[in-house]
Formats: C-alpha cells, structure tokens, sequence
C-alpha cells in the first residue's frame, strides 16, 4: 500500500477491514475444507489441492498484512498519517497550552 495513499481515518480503516475480512475469508475456507471427508482417492487429492490454495492465500493475505502495519508505521515516523485530525481533544489540548502559556506570562511580567 502507498503511505500517501493512507491520509485519512477513513481510507486505513477501509484498508485494514478489506484485509481482515480476506484473512477471515481464507481462514474460514481452510476450516470448512479441512472438515470435509473424502473417501475416494481423487477427491482427497483435489481437497489437498484445494486446501494448499487457499493456505497460500492465507499466507499471502497476512503477508499484505504486515506490509499495513510497516506502511502505518512509516506513515507515523515520517508524518503522513493525521490520526488526531482536528479532534475534540486536540483543541481542548491547545486551549490549555493557550491558558499555560497565558500564566506564565503573568508570572514572568511579576517577577519582572
């Protein structure tokens, strides 16, 4: 995935819900597969087919995976990545550096 790709909330969450949902897919694939019995020969061979796609699926699905969370990783250490956006905390934050800052200009124009 491209780090400039990833500059809202909205884009990483969409990111990160498409490849849970495609592990969760493989995964559940696996399971269902695995708990087939085939008896004859050429089912269990086309089941064993079956089962090592969709293991390399999986694989590769948690593999895009990691490349997410080194791109969101990056996207943290270089900047792209806005995870406060213009929140209610952000600006309740400021308004006390404001109120901060305020006092000790008080306190430095008394000592002065």
């Amino acid at each position: 995935m491209n780090p400039s790709a990833v500059r809202t909330t909205s884009a990483l969450l969409d990111e990160i819900h498409n490849r849970r949902d495609d592990l969760i897919k493989h995964f559940s694939t696996i399971i269902q597969l695995a708990s087939q019995n085939k008896p004859d020969r050429i089912a269990a061979v086309n089941l064993q087919l079956q089962m090592q796609v969709e293991t390399s699926l999986l694989i590769s699905k948690a593999e895009r995976l990691q490349e997410l969370v080194r791109t969101m990783q990056e996207c943290w250490l270089y900047g792209p990545l806005d995870t406060m956006g213009n929140s209610e905390i952000k600006q309740q934050t400021e308004a006390e550096a404001d109120k901060v800052l305020r006092l000790l200009q008080q306190l430095s124009e008394k000592q002065q």
